[in-house]
């Protein structure tokens, strides 16, 4: 499992930045029908650069950072990716990887019984063993 950083991510709860004039877009709900009995179309979306989560990895340990410009990303200096998948990390297989994975736990779990299997055999042959050798060294009546 992918453990990250995210303490220099701000709370989800933080309220927007004051100083710069800023308001929240009027919510609209989409697909209402209108008077003349046409529905409602949904505005054309539009990119936006930022803000973006940047990732770092920092003492062995991968970190996220929100930036808001170009600017804060550059200070963030090198090392800082767009996302976990530069640092070699999966964090959404696909398709392949995930067969892959899947075969790998399989081939786990048959080594781990084939070992609990033999750990049993060994035990049941000890077992065998110890009584063949009681009955030897008794005497026969």
């Amino acid at each position: 499992m992918i453990e990250i950083d995210y303490s220099r991510v701000p709370s989800q709860n933080a309220p927007p930045p004051a100083d710069e004039g800023w308001e929240a877009p009027q919510h609209k709900y989409f697909g209402r029908r209108l008077p003349n009995g046409k529905m409602e179309k949904e505005p054309v979306y539009a990119h936006q650069e930022f803000p973006r989560v940047m990732y770092g990895m920092e003492n062995g340990r991968l970190s996220a950072a929100v930036v808001n410009s170009e600017h804060e990303s550059a200070a963030l200096g090198a090392g800082w990716e767009k996302n976990p998948a530069a640092f070699g990390l999966i964090t959404c297989p696909n398709h392949e990887q995930a067969v892959a994975m899947r075969a790998k736990e399989r081939i786990a779990a048959l080594e781990k019984s084939a070992e609990k299997a033999i750990d049993e055999r060994e035990e049941l042959a000890a077992v065998v063993a110890r009584k063949i050798s009681k009955r030897e060294r008794q005497p026969e009546l």
